[in-house]
């Protein structure tokens, strides 16, 4: 079944930061910071733990409120009542009432809006049919996390905000979910901003992603992701005083020396090569926090 399009009126640009200033108690999230995201497409913001992904997503909801600077979202202040029916949202510790169905739920989201989708293709997008009966006090985090998911796109929102949306999905729900998202926002001609911690289970469901560091937001190309993933940790032990291969980045403490480099085999032929003696060595791929927060 394909999503009922609906004629929306596009805000270029949807969500506009200007010199918007946030801190938590004296932790600075955001300094000075201004940006403009895309009218409409599928989008990944990505960063290290605490880099502010999940303050950006409350504060475009008005949740949350700079110190300073102002924050535009659909052409109306964050937050703003006349643009709560245009935004749809699914954020972390999503929890629902334990006696309530989840055909409930739904129908109840639904009927807080004058042109929702309907509750069935709800159900059948995001895989409720079998358990659209249960009671949520029965579901596991997976199946709260797709009621959720139902519930924020209930309202044909032109907007929409998702916290780790693939969280305690398997494979194959992962990769329904995303074509689902793909299609909603063809169909609507609709800007869905997800956040991610695993991008490269999404890498090439999305239109590209943005990066979360050092209080600013940098676009990244699917394709600059995708080369920096290549990288490869090198560990060896090294006796000695040995002038080293040039590499992205190498680190020596007392005979324990750890390289990073785009090409693991041409690193450890120039070691054999240049008859540096190493030794216990061992070669693993970068974890998504090294490459988020020392290589993009």
């Amino acid at each position: 079944m394909d999503w009922i399009p609906e004629v929306t009126i596009s805000i270029s640009p949807p969500i506009e930061f200007n010199q918007v200033k946030f801190s938590y108690r004296n932790q600075t999230v955001l300094d000075d910071f201004s940006f403009s995201f895309e009218p409409s497409g599928l989008v990944a913001m990505v960063g290290v733990n605490g880099s502010g992904k999940s303050t950006l997503l409350k504060l475009i909801l008005g949740l949350l409120q700079p110190q300073s600077g102002e924050i535009q979202v659909l052409g109306h202040k964050a937050g703003s009542f006349v643009t709560k029916g245009r935004i749809g949202s699914a954020l972390q510790d999503v929890d629902f009432p334990q006696s309530e169905r989840v055909e409930e739920i739904v129908n109840f989201v639904c009927s807080q809006y004058p042109t929702s989708l309907p509750v069935d293709e709800l159900v059948e997008h995001f895989q409720l049919q079998e358990f659209r009966k249960k009671a949520c006090g029965q579901l596991s985090g997976g199946m709260k996390r797709r009621v959720a998911l139902a519930c924020a796109f209930a309202g044909r929102p032109q907007l929409v905000l998702l916290d780790e949306p693939t969280t305690g999905l398997d494979q194959d729900s992962r990769l329904r979910l995303m074509q689902t998202l793909r299609s909603y926002q063809q169909e609507h001609k609709a800007l869905i901003l997800l956040i991610s911690h695993h991008p490269e289970e999404i890498m090439d469901s999305v239109d590209g992603f943005l990066h979360v560091k050092n209080r600013q937001v940098e676009k990244l190309s699917t394709a600059t992701l995708k080369e920096s993933m290549q990288l490869r940790k090198l560990k060896f032990k090294l006796q000695g005083d040995h002038n080293l291969p040039e590499a992205r980045r190498v680190t020596r403490n007392q005979e324990t020396c750890e390289v990073v480099t785009e090409n693991s085999d041409q690193y450890i032929t120039s070691l054999v090569t240049q008859k540096i003696p190493f030794r216990d060595l061992t070669v693993d791929k970068l974890n998504i926090e090294e490459l988020l927060g020392d290589f993009l």
